[in-house]
């Protein structure tokens, strides 16, 4: 567990699993092992570890601090949730660094979700008494609309790629009021269908009165989307890299009919 300080603001980052995980060839389809080999060799070990041939990837959840708020960036697999492995982490490593980063779950204010993979929305929820209930209660929890109204679809035609994420960790917030959706609060990228990412920015000065937020939002294309691989869809590309109108203010999201 790490934790940087900017002013007011801290950022401490609350570990689900971390360590060797992937070789490159597994995650890159195109990958050129003599090419890959020429640059791994002067890679940090943090990032790839020499003896096993594997890439280093963290599993982690951002947890912001201000004067005035708690916030939750991500919150990786989660527990209960059933999913296969390599996604079958055991929870209580996330469990313990949440405890030992000082906070609660009532402590949380905003639960902040850059997209809605698996492993960036597990511990919205929590099983209770067989139900899907938000593990932080006094949360906010910010979805991207179009990415929310887009998995809802999906989930609505049976066509799920990412496993229950809607039905567990999404839905349930929107029952319990405490679902907000930004209707332009995202980076478009080919590689998270359906492309949609949150972004944020800290202000260090409206950090002292709020939370500040911002975001861009366009659909990426030529030479305006820069070459960083995906690791959720190996040899793929997208970050966009211009930004688009302001966002517009977060709305509450109500509950499917």
């Amino acid at each position: 567990m790490h934790t940087l300080t900017i002013g007011d603001v801290t950022i401490t980052s609350i570990i689900e699993r971390d360590g060797p995980w992937r070789k490159p060839e597994d995650m890159f389809p195109a990958y050129d092992a003599e090419v890959g080999a020429r640059h791994l060799a002067e890679m940090d070990p943090v990032v790839f570890d020499a003896a096993s041939g594997r890439m280093v990837i963290t599993y982690q959840t951002f947890l912001v601090r201000t004067p005035k708020h708690t916030v939750l960036i991500d919150t990786c697999t989660g527990e209960d949730k059933g999913y296969p492995p390599p996604f079958d982490f055991p929870k209580q490593p996330w469990l313990d660094n949440f405890k030992a980063a000082g906070v609660g779950f009532a402590d949380i204010t905003h639960v902040f979700c850059t997209h809605l993979h698996i492993d960036h929305t597990g511990w919205n929820t929590m099983l209770r008494n067989g139900r899907w209930v938000p593990t932080f209660p006094n949360a906010k929890y910010i979805f991207h609309k179009g990415e929310y109204a887009y998995w809802e679809e999906m989930t609505r035609q049976g066509a799920n790629p990412p496993g229950n994420v809607w039905t567990y960790n999404c839905r349930p917030i929107v029952e319990a009021g405490q679902a907000l959706t930004d209707e332009e609060s995202a980076l478009l990228a080919r590689d998270h269908p359906p492309g949609l990412h949150i972004s944020t920015k800290c202000d260090l000065q409206e950090a002292k009165s709020g939370i500040a937020t911002s975001a861009t939002a366009r659909t990426p294309r030529g030479p305006g989307v820069t070459g960083r691989p995906s690791p959720h869809r190996p040899g793929t590309r997208g970050v966009p890299s211009r930004p688009a109108r302001r966002p517009r203010t977060a709305r509450a999201v109500r509950p499917p009919a």
